[in-house]
Parts: C-alpha cells; sequence; structure tokens
C-alpha cells in the first residue's frame, strides 16, 4: 500500500498526531482504489450451448481500514480505544475520506459493517480494524459549485440613438447582454449528475444544457428567500423545508456531466427576470 496521507470517518482523524501525544496510524486499506465487487448471474441455456448473457452490476463499496495507536500512558490508551470503538456506533452513516500519496482525496458514505476490532499490544498501544460499508458503489472528489442570476439588460442596452451612429453604418443597439450561465466540471472517470438549487424570488425557470440543448423546467414559484433543489441522479425537486415539489419538474433529459468533461448551463426565468439565484454542484466521480 502506498503512503496514506488523509483518512478520517467524518470529525474523527485516524491519521494524526495530537497535543497529548496519541499517534494514530494508518497501515494498511483495501476495498477502496480496487473499487466495488461485481455481482451476476450466467444461467445455461436448456438443451442449447452456452449460456444467457446477463448484466453484470456493481456492489457497494467493503472498505477495511487497519492502523495503530500509541498513546502516552495507559489511561489515555483506554480512552482513544473506547473513542475508536464508537465510531459510526449504532448504524449511522457518515463520510470516510481517504488519500493516498498520488491519488486524489476521494469520499464515500458509509457505515460499520461490524463492530471495531480493537487489539491492545501493550499497556500503552493497540491495533485496530474498521470494517466499513457503503451501498453506493462510487467514490466522490471535493464538490466543483457555480452560481449566476438571470441576465439582465446592462447599463447601454437597447437601441441607441442616432440609430446608424455605429461606425459600421449599421443600427447600433448598444451594449449586448450578459449571458447567464454556470459552467461545472467533472474531472472523474464516471459520469456525475449535478444537482442544482434556486433561491427566489422567481415564477418558474429553465435550466439549459448547451451542448446537449434539453432543458430542465420548473415551473412552481418561490417567494423572496425560498429555494428549491433538483436532485438530477433521482429527477426529483424538493423545497428547502424538505417538501417534494417534483409535480412541478419537467426534466425529459437527465443532465449530467460526462467523464473528463465540463457543461455549460443557461439560467433563464420562465416569466419576468427578477433576482433569483441558481448554484449548480457537482463531485466529480470515481470509480
Amino acid at each position: 500500500m502506498t503512503e496514506c496521507l488523509h483518512a478520517t470517518v467524518e470529525d474523527f482523524e485516524l491519521r494524526t498526531k495530537l497535543d497529548s501525544g496519541v499517534i494514530r496510524k494508518v497501515t494498511a486499506v483495501s476495498g477502496w482504489d480496487e473499487g466495488a465487487s461485481l455481482e451476476t448471474t450466467s444461467p445455461g441455456r436448456p438443451e442449447r450451448h452456452g449460456t444467457f448473457e446477463t448484466p453484470a452490476y456493481m456492489r457497494g463499496l467493503e472498505p477495511v481500514i487497519e492502523g495503530a495507536v500509541t498513546c502516552p500512558d495507559h489511561a489515555t490508551a483506554v480512552e482513544e480505544q473506547q473513542l475508536f470503538g464508537r465510531i459510526l456506533a449504532g448504524g449511522a452513516y457518515g463520510t470516510l475520506t481517504l488519500q493516498h500519496a498520488g491519488t486524489e482525496l476521494l469520499s464515500a458514505r458509509v457505515r460499520r459493517a461490524a463492530r471495531v476490532a480493537i487489539i491492545p499490544t501493550s499497556d500503552r498501544t493497540f491495533s485496530y480494524r474498521l470494517q466499513l460499508f457503503s451501498p453506493d458503489p462510487y467514490r466522490y472528489g471535493p464538490e466543483q459549485s457555480a452560481s449566476t442570476g438571470f441576465a439582465m439588460p446592462p447599463a447601454g442596452a437597447g437601441l441607441r440613438f442616432p440609430m446608424f451612429g455605429h461606425p459600421s453604418g449599421q443600427i447600433d443597439f448598444g451594449a449586448p447582454p450578459v449571458a447567464a450561465s454556470i459552467l461545472l466540471e467533472n474531472a472523474g472517470p464516471q459520469t456525475a449528475w449535478p444537482t442544482f438549487e434556486v433561491v427566489g424570488p422567481v415564477d418558474g425557470f429553465r435550466i439549459l444544457d448547451v451542448t446537449t440543448g434539453s432543458a430542465t423546467d420548473f415551473t412552481g414559484s418561490l417567494v423572496e428567500g425560498a429555494s428549491v433543489l433538483i436532485h438530477t441522479a433521482t429527477g426529483r425537486a424538493t423545497r428547502g423545508d424538505g417538501a417534494d415539489v417534483t409535480t412541478g419538474l419537467r426534466m425529459p433529459v437527465i443532465p449530467t456531466i460526462p467523464p473528463y468533461s465540463q457543461r455549460e448551463f443557461l439560467f433563464e426565468p420562465l416569466s419576468a427576470a427578477t433576482d433569483a439565484v441558481l448554484t449548480g454542484r457537482v463531485y466529480p466521480t470515481y470509480f
């Protein structure tokens, strides 16, 4: 295994040196860089040669982290053992973040797959084995985000008089409007699904994928400060208070960002332009 540079479960650091003199180390990681295993079947063809072709599906990730802890005294070692035993206790989910030398900083939502195995090696030291499980087979890089409002006519827009005063001799339309768009990038090798959050006031809006020309429309109204979050991975929309408002969503083609690609999205009103703000977010996605 290459050197582990970073390892945390939620805010709990697995690789660190504390002011108290405690030294936590990660000695081995498995089931992470190897990706998820595949699940498939190959039923035989009755009275025929060969087998039927069936799809293969990725199972969840099953990372296992092993390490060692050195403490300044026995009492501190007991406290550390208790802290390790409480990691994601009760079946709670948390974010596992790992980075090895020469690799990206990647995260996944995980829960414990078994109790934390703690093996004392002296009165001041112990080793541990942390078995985790993520139902999602993908890992994700740091969030990428961008925001914009609706395009407003800039100062000096519209017809400019005298109308034929432009050096070209053509009608002078003044300053051109500025397009309201965001650019999101997926630096990973797997297709990523962005989320779009719009904060009102607005009476309906459209998010247009410039590359494909497909539009995502939301026909609902938002008062000032209210928000709606569009989840492209699930095809659903929720308000800031958690209420489902998918009935107002029109998304014939799910907008995605292919591997190693960028996508530009235009933000357009379905009625009058307001001070609404669109924020797009995407996590670079890895096997």
